[in-house]
Order: structure tokens, then C-alpha cells, then sequence
């Protein structure tokens, strides 16, 4: 019966184990561990995003006006999801305005 019970702990001093399985201990700091972009990074992409859906809108009709295109319904389509995506842009600045006055506000 105790043969093998343990064992992998004593081979491994930096594992937790129950018995059942071995689980090794993480030694990284949580610095380290963090993966996901910060906000402003994710509102650098963000505006980034709505700049090449202008861009793609802005291609999609100079192709229809000059006549390299004549999917019309492309071109509006593109048009109107530029136009979206601005108009969302503009409504998260107002909401991080707004907060940023109320934080403002606040008393400390």
C-alpha cells in the first residue's frame, strides 16, 4: 500500500500534491502572468479598427465611382459599418469623458 504514496512529492519539493496528482507550484510573478493588453492598447487597436474601416469604405467607393467596381451593395455596406463604428468611437470617448469629470468631482 505505501508503496509509491508520497513519492512524487519527495521527488519534487516544489509541487502540491493530495495524492490523486501532482501539481506543480507556479514561481512567476503576477506581473509576469499577465498576457492581456492594457486599456489603452485596447483602445489603440480600437481606433485603429475604425481608421481601416474608413479606409476600406473609402477604397469601396472611389472602386464604384471610377468604375473598377459595381458592387454597389458592397460599397454601402462598408459605408455604413464605417459610419457604425465611428459613431460607437465617439460614444465610448463621451462615456470616458463623462467619467473622467465625475472622477474629477469626487472628493478625496
Amino acid at each position: 500500500m505505501g508503496q509509491g504514496f508520497g513519492t512524487s512529492m519527495l521527488n519534487n519539493p516544489n509541487s502540491i500534491g493530495n495524492g490523486s496528482g501532482v501539481i506543480p507550484i507556479d514561481k512567476t510573478t503576477p506581473t509576469e502572468r499577465v498576457t492581456a493588453p492594457g486599456f489603452a492598447q485596447m483602445f489603440e487597436n480600437f481606433i485603429k479598427g475604425v481608421d481601416q474601416k474608413k479606409k476600406i469604405s473609402k477604397r469601396e467607393t472611389q472602386d464604384l465611382i471610377l468604375g473598377r467596381s459595381d458592387n454597389i451593395h458592397e460599397a454601402v455596406v462598408k459605408s455604413q459599418e464605417a459610419g457604425v463604428a465611428f459613431n460607437l468611437m465617439i460614444e465610448v470617448r463621451n462615456k470616458l469623458v463623462a467619467s473622467y469629470q465625475e472622477l474629477m468631482r469626487m472628493r478625496v
